[in-house]
């Protein structure tokens, strides 16, 4: 029976699950000291050493960058469990409305499971068992948030390739569409009478040209060109534009008019709508309060978008074009969102008929007179 070979104790061995080293002495002809480092999953790594000293101190700097994040290859590696997938879902650039909502939802979602399970072990159970924690608090809409969300996070693990499949793939929650909110192009000019001198100017540039509150607030007077505004990213404040849909906007000559405004009231910097930089505004309370002053049914700040969209559609604009003004990321979202304004829209199309003055063949004549109709009658074909 051959002899058991000797065994010695490692001078050095860490792990936490996601990564190993280990340092073991090889015996035998030509002895040496090695490291062995891998990540779970995947092929190890080797490397040998004369010197014991020179093992350990070569395997102890492979494990503080490793815990620095500093480690080559390290990038792309798996998080170990849930609360790491969510904070590196987190440390993406997204835009700070997005980022609050996102944080929010996903503190509860990793209480809920537990920020120590893996990734492979959290099942359609744990998303089913969390929403129903949920569910008694949220409204339908708020629901479909939270589904979105979780959602969304381990769709980026499977993106990554840290996930085979989601285990929120399964949960879904309708949510009925409210009809868009907007201002009909005949009450443009009361809303904004009412409004108070700062919020009148913003407004109006809103209606004209669609711009979100965001762009609004970070537009900059090197933006706008021969009659041109160009919505691009702020690199010095961190900030891009929605979907990254930077984009041109021709300006109409109510648009001009907001600037010139602008230009009056605001003169530092280089800011259109402001002396400096804000990162928002009581935009909804001061358009309410002047829909009030108007007599007009109270919306909200953003219903100014809209607005323009719906204009736009009403004279017969098509939406491919309304998509790139508004900078949507797919026209569908106008189907969808804006589908309560085609009686409008038809509306217009059959004035332009009438105003045409064409009347078609058949209605000079009534209908048992005309040549189809006979034709029928006499049951053959015309």
């Amino acid at each position: 029976m051959a002899p058991k070979k000797a065994s010695y104790p490692s001078p050095y061995k860490r792990t936490d699950g996601t990564f190993s080293v280990l340092v073991d002495v090889r015996v035998g002809a030509g002895s040496s000291w090695r490291v062995r480092w891998n990540f779970v999953g995947q092929k190890r790594t080797e490397k040998r050493f004369p010197l014991k000293e020179e093992a350990v101190e070569f395997a102890h700097s492979l494990w503080l960058s490793y815990e620095a994040a500093t480690l080559p290859g390290m990038a792309n590696q798996p998080p170990a469990d849930l609360g790491s997938l969510a904070s590196r879902f987190l440390e993406r650039e997204l835009r700070p409305s997005t980022l609050h909502g996102y944080r929010h939802i996903l503190a509860h979602f990793v209480a809920s499971v537990g920020p120590s399970r893996r990734l492979k072990n959290i099942s359609t159970h744990d998303i089913d068992t969390w929403l129903s924690t949920r569910s008694q608090m949220l409204s339908s809409a708020s629901k479909a948030s939270y589904i979105r969300c979780v959602k969304a996070l381990f769709n980026y693990a499977i993106k990554q390739g840290w996930l085979q499949a989601s285990p929120a793939r399964h949960v879904t929650q309708k949510v009925e569409r409210r009809r868009v909110q907007y201002l009909s192009r005949h009450l443009w000019d009361a809303f904004l009478d009412a409004c108070s001198p700062a919020h009148r100017i913003r407004c109006k540039f809103m209606l004209y040209t669609g711009i979100r509150s965001g762009e609004l607030l970070h537009a900059r007077w090197s933006w706008i060109d021969q009659g041109i505004l160009s919505i691009k990213p702020v690199p010095e404040d961190n900030w891009k534009p929605k979907w990254g849909s930077s984009r041109e906007i021709p300006l109409s000559r109510h648009a001009v008019d907001a600037l010139m405004d602008a230009r009056k009231r605001w003169k530092r910097g280089d800011l259109v709508f402001s002396d400096h930089l804000l990162t928002s505004w009581n935009s909804c309370r001061e358009t309410k309060k002047a829909c009030r002053k108007a007599g007009i049914i109270p919306i909200k700040t953003h219903a100014l978008r809209a607005s323009f969209a719906t204009h736009l559609l009403a004279l017969g604009v098509d939406l491919l074009t309304v998509q790139r003004l508004l900078g949507h990321s797919d026209y569908k979202t106008l189907l969808q969102h804006y589908a309560g304004i085609s009686t409008k829209a038809l509306g217009d199309a059959i004035a332009l008929v009438d105003a045409s003055g064409d009347v078609p063949i058949e209605g000079l004549f009534p209908l048992e007179t005309t040549p189809i109709h006979r034709a029928h009658s006499a049951g053959r074909q015309p």
